[in-house]
């Protein structure tokens, strides 16, 4: 094993130890807030023109189990995909595949409440609309085309522009709400947290995903399963709809819903003694992740394709004939 390998993996190794240490303190908290807000009136969701309830036509809870809590578009895991304190937990090499569609869809949106693992994995899917086998999909996708922004992921990018988002700084200490509407103009707009994510921008869909041949993804791209396609993270709650929503609308369901449980009122719900060693590990994390990126930039230095001519270059500057020629 080479020293860049070592160093590579010791890192790594001590990032997925201070995450999980950071996950045992979290998770506690996340579990006390809901508790706290499921004693709670919640604000009303979205609604329609006319002011009634605007429902998804399906929605995913993860709480016990990964049915639809509406239709009839229940999960499967698929590897090592599993529920854990009312998520999904995926590992970055599993997802969850859902029954066939129901109903044809055309203009729809995405929504998602996602907690990640990795803010530099590239590529991953929270919830994708694929026709079986995958030739065809709409995702959300995180960091494929930049680094740390939401995505709105397609078929050979054939709907996909970059969103020119704010990349996301928090990990998997908060649940990020993220959702992507598919007009029927073919306009594609994203949302994170209830608010304008990037900009919008004209596709050439929307495309129609039949029923009976097409499905829905968790933590996968789409298929086949394989590369850079899958998510590390937890996925707290899903929805899907059948038309796209407004601003409005979006903003209602992101607060809603489930009450995304900001940094901020995680960081204030801990006692004195969780918090600063949430603290402490945070700020450990983040160092070791700088220290990944560096070594991953110098080593791409190193081993990239112009390599064997900073090779040659080095030889030639250290030829005895070549230094004392004058």
């Amino acid at each position: 094993m080479t020293e860049v390998a070592r160093q590579r993996e010791r890192l790594t190794t001590e990032i997925a130890e201070r995450r999980e240490a950071l996950r045992r303190i979290t998770e506690p908290v996340h579990a006390r807030i809901r508790e706290q807000r499921g004693s709670q009136t919640r604000p009303a969701g979205p609604v329609d023109e006319t002011g009634k309830p605007l429902l998804p036509i399906a929605r995913w809870e993860f709480d016990d189990d990964l049915r639809d809590s509406i239709g009839n578009l229940h999960g499967v895991a698929k590897g090592n995909a599993r529920l854990e304190a009312g998520a999904i937990v995926l590992d970055g090499q599993s997802f969850v595949e859902t029954a066939p569609l129901k109903q044809p869809l055309k203009t729809k949106t995405l929504e998602a409440w996602v907690r990640l693992d990795d803010l530099n994995q590239r590529g991953g899917g929270v919830m994708s609309v694929e026709t079986i086998g995958g030739q065809t999909f709409d995702a959300i996708v995180f960091g494929e085309k930049d680094p740390r922004q939401w995505l709105a992921g397609s078929d050979f990018f054939n709907r996909t522009l970059s969103l020119g988002g704010t990349p996301v700084e928090s990990t998997g200490d908060a649940d990020i709400h993220v959702a992507i509407v598919y007009a029927s103009d073919g306009r594609i707009t994203a949302y994170q947290n209830g608010k304008p994510y990037g900009k919008s921008y004209q596709s050439t869909g929307p495309i129609t995903f039949a029923a009976d041949s097409s499905h829905v993804l968790f933590g996968l791209r789409h298929s086949p399963p394989g590369g850079n396609r899958f998510l590390a993270g937890r996925i707290v709650r899903a929805q899907l709809y059948d038309q796209a929503l407004t601003a409005d609308q979006i903003a209602d369901s992101a607060g809603a819903e489930t009450g995304a449980i900001s940094q901020r009122q995680l960081l204030a719900a801990m006692n004195a003694a969780d918090r600063q060693q949430y603290d402490r590990l945070k700020t450990e994390v983040d160092q070791r992740e700088r220290e990944l990126r560096t070594l991953e930039n110098a080593n791409m230095w190193q081993s990239g394709p112009t390599a064997p001519w900073r090779e040659l270059a080095h030889a030639l500057l250290n030829f005895k004939e070549f230094i004392y020629v004058r």
